[in-house]
């Protein structure tokens, strides 16, 4: 996956909180990616406060929130995917939500450009 240059520069992070069970699922993960159907980041192992095994099979399709402070943006999404980049780095794509508004996705899609 391309990295945006703009968005590694500008540190654009969040925590990811569970929606069901209300809680931080992962500290300030790096959005590193953008399309039409959700947003990526990358997170280090320390940056989630279970074991990497249960984060990656249990919160498969787990509806979670994020917020954009640098934007202003709050976003409520589906964890798509979580793989592993490298030996400490993971990837995680939080798809959108059919509710999340098109003006939402638009700007987040302008970061891109």
């Amino acid at each position: 996956m391309k990295k945006s240059k703009l968005l590694l520069k500008n540190h654009i992070v969040s925590d990811v909180i569970s929606l069901e069970k209300k809680s931080i699922l992962a500290h300030k993960v790096q959005l590193v990616n953008v399309d039409n159907k959700g947003l990526y980041f990358h997170f280090k192992k320390d940056q989630i406060p279970i074991s990497e095994k249960s984060f990656l099979i249990e919160f498969l399709n787990h509806y979670v929130e994020l917020f954009l402070s640098k934007y202003e943006l709050k976003f409520e999404g589906v964890i798509k995917s979580i793989s592993p980049v490298n030996k400490h780095l993971f990837e995680m794509h939080i798809g959108f939500m059919e509710s999340t508004p098109v003006f939402y996705r638009e700007c987040v899609s302008d970061l891109m450009s």
